[in-house]
């Protein structure tokens, strides 16, 4: 079922006319025009199922499209899950080295301080030795300079005796002699 488009061919033939085209020429070229629009108008049903058509063609890119970015999406996810895993191995690996790293570290460094501990404890034991050893010394020469000042003292008490004696026996003389 076609719908011829309105074409108003003695209007055009004027057309032509006006222009300068020969009748017989106009009248022809009208009726070719007439003919092949008659022939090439498209009914309003064949519109609705070019339309209904385009739009199933749209809905099934749609669909495939669609289809094809939740596929992208699940590929990138599991890229990104299998990126995290391998991310989260390596730092546990990481981290492992580095806390054995550190133990070791650490217990190098213990022995050293014990090591560095007992050396200095065997050098103030020396030291202490040595004090006390010293500490005995000098007790040992002031007993000896306490017995020297005792027997000193010994020696001096007669002469204090004599020398208080003396100094009584001039006060006395110098009363009686003032007196």
């Amino acid at each position: 079922m076609t719908m011829p488009i309105k074409f108003d061919t003695l209007e055009y033939t004027r057309n032509l006319m006006e222009a300068g085209v020969p009748a017989a020429d106009a009248e022809a070229h009208a009726n070719a025009l007439s003919t092949a629009m008659a022939e090439a108008s498209v009914s309003p049903s064949e519109l609705v199922l070019l339309r209904t058509d385009v739009l199933a063609r749209i809905e099934m890119l749609r669909a495939a499209m669609d289809a094809k970015i939740e596929a992208l999406r699940t590929a990138m996810d599991a890229k990104i899950e299998l990126l995290q895993t391998s991310m989260d191995a390596k730092i546990d690996a990481l981290r492992a080295s580095m806390d054995a790293k550190i133990e070791k570290l650490s217990i190098s460094m213990d022995a050293k301080i014990d090591a560095l501990r007992a050396d200095m404890d065997t050098k103030f034991a020396f030291l202490n030795a040595k004090i006390d050893g010293l500490r005995a010394d000098m007790d040992t020469k002031i007993a000896s300079l306490n017995a020297r000042i005792d027997a000193l003292r010994t020696k001096f008490t007669p002469i204090y005796v004599m020398l208080g004696l003396s100094l009584a026996l001039h006060a006395i003389n110098l009363v009686k002699l003032f007196s």
